[in-house]
């Protein structure tokens, strides 16, 4: 139990020297910067545990992985709106035979079809992506929290 008080010392003094008097957002800079802080504090101790920074590099490379899906899908989709605004100015200028409409109607067709398409998956890799930094951070704190309140369990187990 006093690992535990040690450890969350310095939370417990910051909050309690934080004054009414002062602006909301000074504070909120603060906390942030000071929770900033103590996660890469508690990121670079779990990492020193083989079994943990296995764990949190295969989350990693998935987080990478989803950010790379939806830039790479949010490009596919620019490009394609703009070649569907293209051919649509071009269909309402040039339409004049039923084979001509019919040609322009098979691209509209196609370039939507890839614009909803890179959309879905854009929205998809995003959620992806928030839902796997999210895990991240939580399990970083928690093997950090784990460590520090089961300090015989990770003696042996360190990095070299």
């Amino acid at each position: 139990m006093q690992i535990i008080q040690n450890s969350i010392k310095p939370i417990l003094d910051y909050i309690d020297n934080i004054k009414i008097d002062k602006s909301f957002l000074t504070k909120y800079e603060e906390f942030k910067t000071f929770s900033q802080h103590l996660f890469y504090y508690a990121k670079n101790e779990v990492f020193t545990h083989k079994n943990y920074f296995d764990e949190l590099r295969t989350i990693e490379s998935r987080m990478h992985f989803s950010r790379s899906l939806v830039l790479l899908n949010l490009a596919i989709a620019f490009v394609s709106i703009i070649i569907l605004i293209a051919i649509t100015c071009n269909f309402i200028r040039v339409s004049q035979s039923k084979k001509e409409r019919t040609r322009y109607f098979d691209k509209l067709k196609i370039l939507l079809i890839i614009t909803i398409v890179s959309l879905s998956i854009f929205w998809a890799a995003n959620n992806a992506y928030f839902f796997e930094q999210k895990g991240y951070c939580q399990r970083v704190y928690g093997y950090f929290t784990n460590m520090h309140t089961l300090p015989n369990i990770f003696t042996n187990n360190t990095i070299d």
